[in-house]
């Protein structure tokens, strides 16, 4: 019995102090259903910003979230010029209670160097996730940005 005790205050000692220093996490102001992450389409880094497979410049993403989307909420990707300004493109996707993957592409006129982007959830018209948290990410043509999509 005292064996168990001990590895019970062990594990708690080792449990308490890993989840007290957690670095705060993704900035969402609703449950998981509004919860978004703006990725490529293959979850395995940011948007691109590339000219393959078509030749074409094209901005490929891939919004998710964390479960089902929420009925009715609607779910925005919007690539802006570099300075994060000029919207050139946006799409709105209605959430239905089941899908959790809404996936985008676009190709902006002229084919720009770089373009920025980002995305929301909302609720009553007011923001209540962001992908990034703060303004947009800026993506340089043809660059491969790897890393984690953007919460």
């Amino acid at each position: 019995m005292r064996t168990i005790t001990l590895l019970a205050v062990l594990t708690m000692a080792l449990v308490i102090p890993a989840t007290g220093a957690t670095a705060p996490g993704d900035k969402v102001k609703g449950g998981p259903c509004a919860d978004i992450l703006l990725s490529d389409p293959e979850l395995a880094g940011p948007p691109v910003y590339t000219t393959f497979p078509a030749g074409t410049a094209t901005v490929y993403a891939l919004l998710t979230t964390a479960k089902a989307s929420c009925n009715g909420t609607p779910y925005t990707i919007t690539v802006y010029d570099a300075s994060g300004t000029t919207v050139l493109n946006s799409q709105t996707f209605t959430g239905d209670g089941t899908t959790s993957l809404f996936s985008y592409s676009f190709s902006p006129s002229g084919a720009p160097t770089q373009v920025c982007i980002a995305a929301s959830s909302k609720k009553d018209g007011k923001v209540i996730d962001a992908a990034p948290d703060t303004g947009c990410y800026v993506m340089v043509l043809g660059t491969s940005p790897g890393g984690s999509g953007l919460n």
